[in-house]
């Protein structure tokens, strides 16, 4: 490649070699990025300081393709997690609604010389200088060890004679330099021995350690079957999303594995996603990755398992079925692979393969729709997947989960709405007690039910029942695992809510959800320091995500940082989607009057919401004891108490710290169901 034609780039610890497709840092160590990311990073790094739209980005790395934003917003997340971004070293600036700005400082390197470039007046570097320099510690490693190993033996028995001239010499007493260069490379050698030594060791304890936090078992991620030609893909829920869920009851009902759900591998379905990237972040053994082709009512799909540690493919699969009937079509392949696996892995089936739960595929299609809509905790989103739940239902009234997943989005609605409660918490009820007279085996029905007996009914000690019915299920739920968690904060037993969602994380670790409620736990314990790092990894995952930000302003305010708070505050407005004038009016605000001037101008509006017929006392009570209003605090608890709505967090929560010194503070935890 002539000089010209070479295009690199430098950044804060980064090198970008477009023309080698590369990024390495400073060090010489080699970043992964998948394809698009790769190419979504270049169209930033070229249009350095400047706003990249979103459609710029999308036309620029998908030009042929019809992609939803989505993908884009993986590629940033990814890129940001490459990159290393934290609070006060930001890569990637979100521009709301707008697109992405890249805000590093970026210097372009210039050719000097073939394979020298110039990054400014102080720095020149090698484009090659990095990989020869490990190249080269290799190679000296390997001489060290030739040194040690014995002469080859020719046919007589006799040593062979070197070819190389320094080595055909007559063997002589070694002189007291020569003993002491000896004495130096077998210093060197034991270094090299002790520290291959104490890397297995390290290598096997981490291995070790992983094995007993995973109960000696084999981790799978199965992701969406991709097919080989993105023009059409219209049946996303009955090829890439269906055949993989399907494979995924398959593995689960197999003795010796854990299996990601389709909740953390649906996001894996970019065609040009690398599967050991994904397996990497999935902290997974093994990914199954698979593409489809269909043709003359026939589809023919070709499966790889792939050992995420070595990238090398373990075992391939390779099928065809009509398409005719597509769930005997999805079924056929499903047991087929996991048939594939049981006989590699040597392993038995421990317990009946999950069914989908309905005959009706347009049903299924609805609920897998509706599913993940659901699980992105997106207001607009959850009212959405609503409509998909009631359609699936209105299809096949005996579709246990399609009433089980609609009594979760309703009761999401009532964390989302302010008096909601008394509207959608009916709802949900009866739907949880449908989809349990259908089928009292489903595990997440039973999370949900104990949601609605702690936030809704307050019988604590029911809703626990019905926690340790669902893990007595299935102890490979992570549902299960986050629900008990979100519950034993309320009851303040600390200590074992974080079990449980370490445990959510150890089953789906790439789960934004799970990562915000380990923040909230440790936020409830009053450990701030380590919520404030794992609310703003929760940010980092999804920026576009309210819940983090919001729990963040707290914490900042616990940890007496007020100007860190406001930030968080004024990002949860920003994704909230308040007009420019308004955020203004929060920034003049706080500049005035700081905290207090903020929670005067929240009752007020929260106040004005009340007289509307849409109380939410909660966040009155809340308000009124940040600002001292004891009185005025306690008579909105009392409303909350009889609304039933949003007293969950009384127990623990420390904006209520000023109030428990009070005895109508103790007596109200008791009325409330929590003593």
């Amino acid at each position: 490649m002539s000089l010209r034609e070479k295009e690199l780039y430098e950044f804060g610890d980064f090198y970008l070699d477009v023309s080698e497709h590369r990024l390495a840092r400073r060090s010489g160590e080699s970043v992964q990025l998948s394809e698009k990311t790769f190419d979504t990073l270049c169209v930033l790094v070229r249009n350095a300081g400047h706003l990249v739209k979103k459609t710029e980005l999308l036309d620029q790395v998908w030009p042929e393709s019809f992609v939803e934003e989505n993908n884009l917003n993986k590629c940033i997340h990814a890129l940001r997690r490459a990159l290393g971004e934290k609070p006060g070293m930001r890569f990637v600036e979100t521009v709301q609604k707008h697109g992405y700005r890249f805000v590093a400082d970026v210097k372009r390197i210039e050719p000097l010389a073939e394979g020298v470039f110039r990054a400014n007046e102080d720095s020149i570097l090698s484009a090659t200088y990095l990989s020869r320099a490990r190249d080269s510690a290799d190679l000296a490693e390997r001489r060290v060890f030739d040194r040690l190993s014995p002469p080859a033996t020719a046919e007589d028995g006799h040593p062979e004679m070197s070819v190389t001239a320094t080595e055909a010499v007559p063997p002589e007493e070694p002189t007291s330099a020569a003993r002491s260069t000896l004495i130096l490379k077998l210093a060197a050698i034991s270094v090299i021995l002790l520290a291959s030594v104490g890397l297995g060791l390290y290598l096997y304890s981490e291995y070790f350690s992983n094995a007993v936090r995973t109960g000696g078992k084999r981790s799978f991620a199965v992701l969406p079957v991709r097919p080989l030609n993105a023009a059409n893909r219209d049946d996303v829920y009955d090829y890439e999303i269906g055949i993989a869920e399907a494979v995924i009851h398959q593995l689960n009902s197999l003795k010796g594995f854990t299996v990601r759900p389709i909740s953390s591998t649906r996001q894996y379905s970019d065609i040009a996603q690398d599967p050991i990237a994904a397996g990497r972040e999935q902290k997974v053994d093994y990914v199954l990755a698979s593409n489809y082709q269909i043709a003359d009512g026939r589809i023919r799909v070709t499966s790889q398992l792939l050992n995420v540690a070595t990238g090398e493919t373990d075992l391939t699969y390779k099928g065809e079925k009509p398409v005719a009937d597509l769930f005997a079509m999805q079924d056929a392949i499903a047991v087929e692979i996991g048939s594939l696996l049981k006989e590699r892995f040597s392993t038995t089936r421990n317990r009946p393969t999950a069914k989908r739960g309905t005959d009706n595929e347009e049903a299924y299609r609805l609920y897998l729709h509706g599913a993940a809509l659901a699980d992105k905790q997106h207001h607009t989103e959850v009212f959405k997947a609503i409509e998909c739940f009631e359609k699936a239902i209105q299809l096949d009234p005996n579709y246990a989960l399609a009433y089980a997943r609609l009594a979760n989005a309703q009761s999401t609605v009532v964390g989302n709405r302010s008096g909601a409660a008394g509207e959608q918490y009916p709802k949900a009820k009866a739907a949880i007690e449908k989809a349990l007279a259908i089928d009292d085996t489903l595990a997440e029905a039973h999370s949900y039910l104990a949601e609605i007996k702690s936030d809704f009914e307050r019988d604590f000690a029911g809703a626990e029942r019905e926690h340790k019915r669902a893990l007595e299920l299935d102890p490979n739920s992570p549902i299960a695992h986050r629900m008990y968690s979100l519950f034993l904060t309320y009851l303040g037993r600390h200590d074992e809510s974080l079990s449980e969602i370490k445990t959510a994380i150890d089953l789906e670790p790439a789960s934004v959800l799970n990562q915000l409620l380990l923040g909230r736990s440790l936020l409830f314990a009053r450990r701030y320091d380590e919520a404030v790092t794992h609310l703003e990894r929760a940010a980092e995952m999804d920026p576009e995500f309210l819940y983090p930000h919001q729990s963040l302003v707290i914490a900042y305010r616990m940890k007496g940082d007020n100007d860190k708070a406001f930030e968080s505050f004024l990002r949860s407005r920003i994704i909230a989607g308040e007009e420019q004038s308004e955020l203004h009016g929060w920034r003049s605000t706080y500049a005035l009057s700081g905290w207090d001037g903020i929670f005067e101008r929240q009752l007020e509006k929260a106040k004005v919401q009340e007289r509307n017929g849409k109380p939410n006392y909660n966040l009155l009570a809340n308000l009124s004891s940040e600002l001292g209003r004891r009185e005025e605090a306690f008579a909105y608890l009392e409303k909350a108490l009889v609304q039933h709505g949003g007293l969950t967090y009384l127990k623990v929560h420390p904006r209520f710290d000023s109030l428990r010194s009070d005895p109508r503070f103790d007596d109200l935890v008791k009325r409330a169901g929590f003593e």
